[in-house]
Protein backbone atom coordinates (compact mmCIF):
# COMPACT_ATOMS: atom_id res chain seq x y z
CA UNK A 1 0.00 0.00 0.00
CA UNK A 2 1.28 3.14 -0.50
CA UNK A 3 1.24 6.76 0.98
CA UNK A 4 -2.00 8.53 1.61
CA UNK A 5 -3.57 4.96 0.10
CA UNK A 6 -6.89 3.16 2.10
CA UNK A 7 -6.44 0.83 4.05
CA UNK A 8 -8.41 -3.05 4.02
CA UNK A 9 -10.57 -2.28 6.98
CA UNK A 10 -11.51 1.58 5.63
CA UNK A 11 -12.31 0.21 2.40
CA UNK A 12 -14.52 -2.67 3.82
CA UNK A 13 -16.57 0.12 5.19
CA UNK A 14 -17.22 2.23 2.38
CA UNK A 15 -16.81 -0.13 -0.60
CA UNK A 16 -20.58 -1.22 -1.25
CA UNK A 17 -21.90 2.18 -1.15
CA UNK A 18 -19.97 3.24 -4.21
CA UNK A 19 -21.95 2.51 -7.73
CA UNK A 20 -21.70 -0.56 -9.09
CA UNK A 21 -18.92 -0.48 -11.57
CA UNK A 22 -20.20 -0.30 -15.47
CA UNK A 23 -19.23 -3.41 -17.39
CA UNK A 24 -17.18 -3.01 -20.46
CA UNK A 25 -18.68 -3.64 -23.85
CA UNK A 26 -16.23 -4.49 -25.85
CA UNK A 27 -14.23 -1.81 -24.80
CA UNK A 28 -11.34 -1.69 -21.75
CA UNK A 29 -12.35 -2.78 -18.54
CA UNK A 30 -13.27 -0.67 -15.93
CA UNK A 31 -10.60 1.06 -13.37
CA UNK A 32 -11.36 -0.65 -10.03
CA UNK A 33 -12.67 1.77 -7.78
CA UNK A 34 -10.48 1.64 -4.70
CA UNK A 35 -7.64 2.19 -7.20
CA UNK A 36 -9.58 5.11 -8.38
CA UNK A 37 -10.55 6.50 -4.64
CA UNK A 38 -6.93 6.42 -3.80
CA UNK A 39 -5.85 8.59 -6.51
CA UNK A 40 -8.15 11.13 -5.69
CA UNK A 41 -6.87 10.78 -2.00
CA UNK A 42 -3.45 11.45 -3.66
CA UNK A 43 -4.47 14.22 -5.28
CA UNK A 44 -6.15 15.71 -2.18
CA UNK A 45 -3.52 15.21 0.10
CA UNK A 46 -0.73 16.17 -2.22
CA UNK A 47 -2.30 19.24 -3.93
CA UNK A 48 -1.38 18.53 -6.68
CA UNK A 49 -3.15 19.34 -9.96
CA UNK A 50 -5.11 16.40 -11.54
CA UNK A 51 -2.77 16.16 -14.42
CA UNK A 52 0.23 15.29 -12.13
CA UNK A 53 -1.33 12.05 -11.27
CA UNK A 54 1.61 9.44 -11.20
CA UNK A 55 0.96 7.19 -13.74
CA UNK A 56 0.42 3.90 -11.71
CA UNK A 57 -3.11 5.66 -11.41
CA UNK A 58 -4.29 5.31 -14.51
CA UNK A 59 -5.69 8.27 -16.59
CA UNK A 60 -5.64 11.33 -14.52
CA UNK A 61 -9.02 12.09 -16.61
CA UNK A 62 -10.62 9.07 -15.89
CA UNK A 63 -10.02 9.94 -11.98
CA UNK A 64 -10.84 13.45 -12.36
CA UNK A 65 -14.48 12.96 -14.39
CA UNK A 66 -15.50 9.64 -11.35
CA UNK A 67 -14.94 12.40 -8.73
CA UNK A 68 -17.13 14.43 -10.82
CA UNK A 69 -19.68 11.99 -10.98
CA UNK A 70 -19.68 11.41 -7.43
CA UNK A 71 -19.70 14.72 -6.48
CA UNK A 72 -23.19 15.19 -9.13
CA UNK A 73 -24.67 11.97 -7.82
CA UNK A 74 -24.04 12.88 -4.06
CA UNK A 75 -22.06 9.49 -3.07
CA UNK A 76 -19.76 11.55 -0.84
CA UNK A 77 -22.45 12.38 1.36
CA UNK A 78 -23.92 9.43 1.53
CA UNK A 79 -20.70 8.01 2.95
CA UNK A 80 -20.07 10.65 5.43
CA UNK A 81 -23.42 9.95 6.62
CA UNK A 82 -22.69 6.34 6.48
CA UNK A 83 -19.24 6.57 8.55
CA UNK A 84 -20.59 9.42 10.89
CA UNK A 85 -23.19 7.18 12.54
CA UNK A 86 -24.24 7.62 15.81
CA UNK A 87 -22.93 10.95 16.99
CA UNK A 88 -22.96 12.16 19.97
CA UNK A 89 -25.27 15.43 19.52
CA UNK A 90 -25.46 16.32 23.20
CA UNK A 91 -23.00 18.95 22.01
CA UNK A 92 -23.21 21.22 19.09
CA UNK A 93 -19.58 23.02 18.35
CA UNK A 94 -19.43 25.94 15.95
CA UNK A 95 -16.10 27.13 14.68
CA UNK A 96 -14.47 28.44 11.51
CA UNK A 97 -11.08 28.88 9.82
CA UNK A 98 -9.41 30.52 6.94
CA UNK A 99 -8.14 28.93 4.03
CA UNK A 100 -5.73 30.77 1.77
CA UNK A 101 -7.39 30.62 -2.23
CA UNK A 102 -4.40 29.76 -4.37
CA UNK A 103 -3.90 31.46 -7.50
CA UNK A 104 -5.60 28.82 -9.48
CA UNK A 105 -8.47 29.30 -7.98
CA UNK A 106 -8.71 33.18 -6.93
CA UNK A 107 -11.31 33.30 -10.63
CA UNK A 108 -13.81 32.39 -8.01
CA UNK A 109 -15.78 34.30 -5.92
CA UNK A 110 -13.66 35.13 -2.07
CA UNK A 111 -11.08 36.85 -3.33
CA UNK A 112 -7.51 35.44 -1.95
CA UNK A 113 -9.05 34.47 0.94
CA UNK A 114 -11.83 31.44 2.10
CA UNK A 115 -13.23 31.33 4.97
CA UNK A 116 -14.37 27.52 5.69
CA UNK A 117 -16.81 27.17 8.19
CA UNK A 118 -18.35 23.75 10.00
CA UNK A 119 -20.72 23.39 12.76
CA UNK A 120 -20.68 20.12 13.51
CA UNK A 121 -22.13 18.06 11.36
CA UNK A 122 -23.62 20.92 9.48
CA UNK A 123 -24.59 24.81 9.51
CA UNK A 124 -26.41 26.06 12.18
CA UNK A 125 -29.31 27.50 10.58
CA UNK A 126 -30.31 23.94 9.62
CA UNK A 127 -29.95 22.27 12.35
CA UNK A 128 -32.39 21.15 15.11
CA UNK A 129 -30.96 22.63 18.65
CA UNK A 130 -33.57 21.84 20.94
CA UNK A 131 -32.22 21.44 24.20
CA UNK A 132 -28.48 21.01 22.78
CA UNK A 133 -25.16 22.59 24.34
CA UNK A 134 -24.01 24.87 21.71
CA UNK A 135 -20.20 25.84 21.89
CA UNK A 136 -18.82 28.52 20.08
CA UNK A 137 -16.14 30.79 21.09
CA UNK A 138 -17.10 34.62 21.80
CA UNK A 139 -16.75 35.34 17.88
CA UNK A 140 -20.03 33.95 17.69
CA UNK A 141 -21.33 35.99 21.03
CA UNK A 142 -24.08 37.92 18.75
CA UNK A 143 -27.39 38.76 19.89
CA UNK A 144 -28.62 36.71 16.38
CA UNK A 145 -27.40 33.49 17.30
CA UNK A 146 -28.22 33.91 21.39
CA UNK A 147 -31.99 34.12 19.92
CA UNK A 148 -31.89 31.85 17.54
CA UNK A 149 -30.73 28.95 20.70
CA UNK A 150 -32.90 30.73 22.94
CA UNK A 151 -35.71 29.81 20.42
CA UNK A 152 -35.24 26.45 20.58
CA UNK A 153 -34.56 26.05 24.03
CA UNK A 154 -30.87 25.70 23.89
CA UNK A 155 -27.78 26.36 26.12
CA UNK A 156 -25.28 28.86 24.95
CA UNK A 157 -21.82 27.90 26.11
CA UNK A 158 -20.18 31.10 23.99
CA UNK A 159 -17.80 33.76 25.72
CA UNK A 160 -19.12 37.02 25.92
CA UNK A 161 -17.12 39.72 23.89
CA UNK A 162 -15.21 41.55 25.77
CA UNK A 163 -17.47 44.97 24.66
CA UNK A 164 -20.71 43.71 25.93
CA UNK A 165 -22.20 45.55 28.54
CA UNK A 166 -23.43 42.90 30.95
CA UNK A 167 -21.10 39.71 30.37
CA UNK A 168 -22.85 36.25 30.46
CA UNK A 169 -22.46 33.00 32.13
CA UNK A 170 -21.07 30.33 30.57
CA UNK A 171 -19.45 26.92 31.62
CA UNK A 172 -15.87 26.79 31.29
CA UNK A 173 -15.92 23.32 31.71
CA UNK A 174 -17.87 22.27 29.03
CA UNK A 175 -16.49 24.92 27.16
CA UNK A 176 -13.00 22.75 26.99
CA UNK A 177 -14.69 20.28 24.52
CA UNK A 178 -14.05 22.89 22.06
CA UNK A 179 -10.80 21.61 21.43
CA UNK A 180 -12.34 18.60 19.45
CA UNK A 181 -13.33 21.20 16.90
CA UNK A 182 -10.03 22.55 15.86
CA UNK A 183 -8.97 18.91 16.35
CA UNK A 184 -10.93 18.45 13.10
CA UNK A 185 -9.71 21.15 11.66
CA UNK A 186 -6.20 20.04 11.61
CA UNK A 187 -6.59 16.85 10.56
CA UNK A 188 -8.37 18.27 7.39
CA UNK A 189 -5.90 20.82 6.56
CA UNK A 190 -3.30 17.73 6.36
CA UNK A 191 -4.88 17.82 2.94
CA UNK A 192 -3.24 20.65 1.61
CA UNK A 193 -6.14 20.80 -1.32
CA UNK A 194 -8.04 22.00 1.99
CA UNK A 195 -4.81 24.13 3.27
CA UNK A 196 -5.10 26.01 0.63
CA UNK A 197 -7.69 26.19 -1.58
CA UNK A 198 -6.64 25.10 -5.43
CA UNK A 199 -10.24 24.83 -7.14
CA UNK A 200 -12.12 27.40 -8.32
CA UNK A 201 -16.09 25.95 -7.72
CA UNK A 202 -17.40 25.54 -4.41
CA UNK A 203 -19.00 22.74 -4.78
CA UNK A 204 -15.58 20.82 -5.75
CA UNK A 205 -13.82 22.21 -2.76
CA UNK A 206 -16.54 21.36 -0.20
CA UNK A 207 -16.31 17.83 -2.35
CA UNK A 208 -12.72 17.64 -1.27
CA UNK A 209 -13.94 18.94 2.24
CA UNK A 210 -16.30 15.89 2.49
CA UNK A 211 -14.10 13.28 1.30
CA UNK A 212 -11.45 14.37 3.47
CA UNK A 213 -14.52 14.45 6.87
CA UNK A 214 -15.08 10.79 5.33
CA UNK A 215 -11.17 9.75 6.61
CA UNK A 216 -11.04 11.38 9.50
CA UNK A 217 -14.00 9.50 10.73
CA UNK A 218 -12.38 6.39 9.20
CA UNK A 219 -9.17 6.96 10.88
Amino acid sequence: MRRYEIRDDQWDNIKDLLPAERKPQGGRPPNDHRQILNAMLWVARTGAPWRDLPEYYGSWFTVYSRFCRWKIAGIWDRILEHVSIEPDFESIMIDATIVRVHQHGAGAKGGPLSKLFWAVPRRIEQMDLTKKQVLADRAYDTNRILHLLKEQSATSVIPSKKNRLKPRKWDKEIYKERHLIECFFNKVKNYRRLATRYDKLACTFRAFLTLASIMVWLA
